[in-house]
Formats: structure tokens, C-alpha cells, sequence
């Protein structure tokens, strides 16, 4: 009982280390580069797309929130999505 313990809190801790490192964004597109493998906001914010993360449908002038991790020294946006409205 006591190692299921330990695992489950072993494995709350690692989550939790997870979720604290993603940090949210919300602003409109001001450019996406041709092969969509970066973007930048108006105020000048430039995200690296991480792989698998599709921004197919997002284009300049759209209003987004953007789902992002540090990483050497750059955001990095795991996820993209359109804001209604």
C-alpha cells in the first residue's frame, strides 16, 4: 500500500511540475512565416510552433490564445486556437 502511495504522489508531483512551466498568451497575429514554423502577436511576441502544434487554420489578424512553454531561452507555442468573436 505504501509504494502505491508513493507512486501516486510521485506522479501527482511530476504532473504538477509539468503544468507550471505552460504559460498562456492572448493577442491578434501580426505575421505567420510561410512554412508556419513561427508566428508573432501585434505587441511583438514571437512563438517557435512546436512539433505536432498546428496553426493551419490561424492566419494575420486573427485573435488567439496561445499555449506556450520556455525553452532555450524562446517561447514555444504548443497549441494555437482562434478566439470567438
Amino acid at each position: 500500500m505504501k509504494k502505491i502511495l508513493a507512486s501516486l504522489c510521485a506522479l501527482a508531483f511530476a504532473l504538477t511540475l509539468g503544468l507550471a512551466n505552460a504559460e498562456d498568451a492572448k493577442g491578434v497575429i501580426e505575421q505567420v512565416s510561410p512554412d508556419n514554423s513561427w508566428f508573432t502577436l501585434k505587441d511583438g511576441t514571437k512563438f517557435t510552433l512546436a512539433e505536432g502544434a498546428d496553426m493551419a487554420d490561424i492566419k494575420a489578424g486573427d485573435q488567439v490564445t496561445v499555449s506556450y512553454e520556455m525553452k532555450d531561452g524562446q517561447k514555444v507555442a504548443t497549441e494555437v486556437s482562434k478566439d470567438e468573436g
